[in-house]
């Protein structure tokens, strides 16, 4: 197993990468400014299918969650309870990194171990993909964060990380140059 909590840097652990554009000829909003509903759409119907070719139902899965908080008032996440359907089927990590970019000092990672059926996917992609659009729901709670949270999705079985950065696209990270989703 790779060492996710020992880096900072995770796109390091993985040999080869890949970035993908979902729809790199639709806009997210139409001419008359309203969302374009159709290629949210397609962003979550192709980002399912993605995510369930990568992990199938008993797979293992391994959450990597970078948070950008002003403070940590408990050790409660609350972002677990929007991604893990059952709190006591996951192992959970944790590690603040120093960060000196974007006027952030410090940053945390929490890493949590399930199976793919213990995930909510739904609300997982479309909090990832609603975020830079403050009035789409769901979302992630950034109420006392610097910015949204950054989550990798490992799955250990094919030992490959993708990474949905938002409604435009994602990275995927392997080993395997010949690695590819689609």
């Amino acid at each position: 197993m790779k060492g996710f909590l020992q880096t900072d840097s995770l796109e390091t652990l993985f040999s080869y990468q890949e970035a993908v554009d979902l729809h790199p000829n639709m806009y997210q909003f139409l001419e008359d400014s309203s969302y374009n509903e159709e290629m949210f759409f397609l962003t979550y119907t192709t980002l399912k299918s993605i995510l369930t070719d990568l992990f199938f139902k008993d797979d293992k899965v391994i959450l990597l969650i970078n948070k950008y908080p002003l403070h940590y008032k408990n050790k409660t996440d609350k972002i677990l309870y929007k991604l893990v359907k059952n709190m006591g089927e996951i192992t959970l990590s944790e590690q603040t990194f120093d960060y000196l970019n974007d006027d952030i000092d410090t940053y945390h990672r929490l890493q949590i171990e399930t199976t793919c059926s213990n995930i909510k996917w739904k609300q997982l992609i479309l909090c990832v993909i609603n975020q830079d659009f403050p009035d789409r729901r769901p979302q992630f709670n950034r109420k006392n964060s610097l910015r949204a949270p950054e989550i990798y999705l490992v799955s250990p079985t094919s030992e490959t990380m993708i990474y949905v950065y938002d409604d435009r696209g994602y990275i995927i990270y392997s080993d395997d140059k010949n690695k590819k989703i689609n």
